[in-house]
């Protein structure tokens, strides 16, 4: 949730930094005085946190390995609260409000790697897609919270808001167990054992069963260190490594998650509907397409471990690119056409874009980082991830900050032409790489992916 309002802030704010000479009204609550930003200074608000992003996932991965993943994940809440105080007292101090969106970026980029690691290693077969979900659920919740809160409540308020969530947070996960998976690479059976009792449920729970299939997980896929990890990646055929293969899976859904061009759309949303000239207001839209995404991905969650993540992913990006070959079209004709020739067209946008958004979060907004989760082997888990996030956020660090370019310089057909085709792309990389692991342990799952194991 904490990642969600960073993500989606923007949407509601930049109209109101941008307002120059005009923001009076937004601010009447605040004790500082007004901050306007240019359109560029607007574009380096957004970028600032996938670029945090990129900064946090690195590290993120190795700092779980080294003192677990539920410490890992409490120190989140130090970056998320300082940028948010940041963020608030910034007033016409252009820096602070810099500063304060990247160490949000910073905790969002950790986020992004560390909870998928631990809902993976926590959750049983049964449930790991439904669990492995609702990071995705949980970003969309924030976004949501930040759209509400920013259509009715004055910018200091909604802003100082994001103070809470980390707070909340830090107070509410202290009491759950580490990860057993973390607790049994490490030798600690006793507690690995304990903490699984707790998980599934008290001690009428027989976690006996549950840790011997564990154990003999690791021992086909054994403990190794990070340096004998990377030369596997890098070794001379690394076209035959289990390990070269699940981490190319991973970076390929990474790069098609954010080339479909997800985070553009949820930073400037209310721009986009403003300039669409949809009957509803940017801000009435955005809610909208809030609520329905949160909806979305509850379904998700229901459905991957019945439905399968392949048939979701391809379901998901067929019906993007149609949604955004939709955005196109309608940009294409909207041209010299008048306000009354398009009076019963001004449905096209909000439906395409909220279709656009629903699908997303049906398949390719919590998948990839389940089957982050999911594909890579153990030994390669923490620098995997690290890895796979950060490239994730690079690549939303580049299209965040072009997409109000290619907005203005190439125009809206083009632009949403190109990230249809990129969906496509998208489409046929899945179905032609990835393998299903509905249902499957992680020696099946390595079986799946092929390839010579360490």
């Amino acid at each position: 949730m904490c990642a969600g309002v960073a993500m989606g802030w923007t949407s509601p704010a930049l109209p109101v930094l941008q307002r120059e000479g005009n923001a009076s009204a937004a601010w009447a609550a605040s004790p500082t005085p007004p901050l306007s930003l240019s359109e560029e200074q607007g574009s380096w608000a957004s970028a600032l946190v996938p670029l945090g992003a990129v900064a946090g996932a690195l590290p993120s991965g190795l700092l779980a390995d080294a003192i677990g993943r539920k410490r890992a994940l409490l120190t989140l809440a130090a970056p998320y609260a300082l940028g948010w105080v940041f963020i608030v007292s910034a007033g016409q101090q252009v820096w602070m409000l810099y500063f304060g969106r990247f160490l949000t970026g910073l905790g969002t980029g950790a986020t992004t790697v560390l909870t998928p690691l631990y809902c993976e290693e926590i959750a049983e077969v049964a449930i790991r897609g439904a669990l492995g979900a609702y990071l995705d659920f949980m970003i969309c919740v924030g976004i949501l919270w930040i759209y509400v809160l920013g259509a009715y409540v004055p910018y200091f308020w909604y802003t100082l808001s994001g103070c809470v969530i980390p707070v909340v947070f830090l107070l509410t996960f202290c009491w759950m167990p580490e990860s057993p998976v973390f607790l049994a690479n490490k030798s600690r059976h006793e507690q690995a054992r304990k903490a699984l009792e707790w998980l599934r449920g008290g001690n009428d729970y027989d976690a006996q069963l549950e840790m011997d299939s564990m154990l003999a997980s690791m021992k086909e896929s054994p403990s190794i260190s990070i340096r004998q990890s990377l030369s596997m990646f890098f070794s001379t055929n690394p076209i035959r490594s289990t390990t070269s293969r699940a981490v190319a899976i991973v970076l390929g859904l990474m790069l098609f998650q954010q080339l479909s061009g997800i985070n553009a759309v949820i930073f400037y949303t209310v721009q986009i509907f403003n300039e669409a000239g949809s009957n509803l207001s940017g801000e009435a839209s955005t809610i909208i397409v809030g609520v329905v995404q949160v909806i979305a991905v509850l379904c998700s969650s229901i459905t991957v471990d019945h439905l399968g993540r392949r048939f979701l992913l391809l379901l998901s990006t067929v019906i993007m690119a149609f949604c955004l070959l939709c955005l196109s079209l309608y940009a294409v004709f909207s041209k010299g056409s008048d306000v009354d020739n398009l009076s019963i067209v001004l449905w096209i946008p909000l439906v395409a874009l909220i279709l656009y958004v629903v699908v997303f979060a049906l398949g390719f907004g919590p998948l990839p980082w389940l089957l982050m989760a999911e594909l890579l082997p153990v030994h390669a888990k923490g620098w995997g991830s690290a890895i796979a996030a950060s490239f994730n956020w690079a690549v939303a660090l580049l299209l965040t900050k072009q997409f109000p370019l290619m907005l203005r310089h190439a125009g809206q057909d083009v632009t949403y032409g190109i990230l249809c085709f990129f969906c496509v792309l998208g489409a046929i990389f899945i179905a032609k790489c990835l393998p299903e692991t509905k249902g499957k342990t992680k020696i099946e799952i390595e079986e799946s992916i092929g390839g010579d194991k360490p």
